[in-house]
């Protein structure tokens, strides 16, 4: 069997044979080829490396465009997207952006990217896509002047960044970290030994002071582990500044009664806040649930 071409990248060697079809065996081979090189990143979407970005204004228009070149031999940008390899070496060009508006830099692959890594298309959006099917290269802000452009926005992957997190335990998403949720197995622990175990929630609970007969807090089924009591300024100031003509003046001392050592308390998601002064005075509880 002899060999007449290679796939452009890995020189992967394609058969010639008169049973085979030279064109269909190059497409097989490239497919092969672009899965090892997509594999290498180890998701199906990251940069592997990009260029620089410029801003450009369309002086016919008033629109803007931007444009990603590459530095040296390297290319415009490279990485995996969908699951296919892709590698610009010619400039990209997001345009057709409007002044005054934000938008989102994409790159989104086509079947037609497995066989051919230079076909990518660039895509913008003014809001950041929730489906997932396009690569996140960058964010450009036109709404002041000077225009802005952030190589780095919140998002985009670097494959490198994926190394870096599976073999590093410190800070493996930068120093800072601003997520909407976070969910812990077992335990938080702070730098200066500070631990919280999961499960202890806290919930807040404003009410009025009972005075000497107390007030019940219930822990909507929770077991409550601690509550912490504070009085909250109404008006011109704390109770022991405002002067009132009945007399109140002050909440004075608080005690807290917790199940199984204040009689009155007969289930675990209760207490009781006493507290020597008056009632009827505005209080804010920080339960802790267990």
């Amino acid at each position: 069997m002899s060999y007449n071409r290679k796939t452009p990248l890995l020189g992967i060697p394609v058969p010639k044979a008169e049973r085979l079809r030279s064109d269909v065996e190059y497409r097989k081979f490239c497919l092969i080829e672009n899965q090892l090189v997509a594999g290498t990143g180890g998701v199906r979407y990251a940069v592997f490396s990009d260029g620089n970005y410029q801003v450009e204004i369309d002086a016919d228009d008033e629109k803007c465009f931007v444009r990603l070149v590459g530095t040296g031999r390297t290319p415009s940008a490279h990485g995996i997207a969908s699951g296919a390899y892709f590698r610009a070496d010619d400039a990209l060009v997001w345009s057709g952006l409007k002044r005054g508006k934000k938008y989102f830099l994409y790159l989104r692959s086509n079947s037609k990217t497995m066989f051919d890594f230079s076909d990518i298309r660039t895509v913008s959006s003014p809001f950041e896509l929730e489906d997932k099917t396009a690569l996140l290269m960058a964010f450009v802000d036109l709404r002041d002047e000077p225009y802005s452009l952030d190589p780095y926005p919140d998002g985009k992957v670097y494959s490198s960044d994926v190394a870096l997190h599976t073999n590093d335990r410190k800070n493996p998403h930068g120093r800072q970290l601003f997520q909407d949720e976070v969910f812990i197995g077992k335990r938080l622990v702070l730098e200066d030994g500070a631990t919280f175990e999961i499960g202890q929630i806290a919930n807040v609970s404003d009410f009025k002071s009972g005075g000497r007969k107390g007030v019940e807090l219930a822990g909507e089924g929770k077991e409550i582990l601690h509550v912490d009591v504070q009085e909250l300024v109404v008006g011109d100031g704390p109770s022991w500044i405002s002067k009132k003509p009945n007399g109140r003046c002050a909440v004075g001392d608080i005690a807290i009664g917790y199940y199984g050592m204040d009689g009155r308390v007969t289930d675990p998601d209760r207490v009781m806040v006493y507290n020597k002064g008056d009632s009827g005075l505005l209080l804010r509880a920080m339960i802790l649930y267990g």
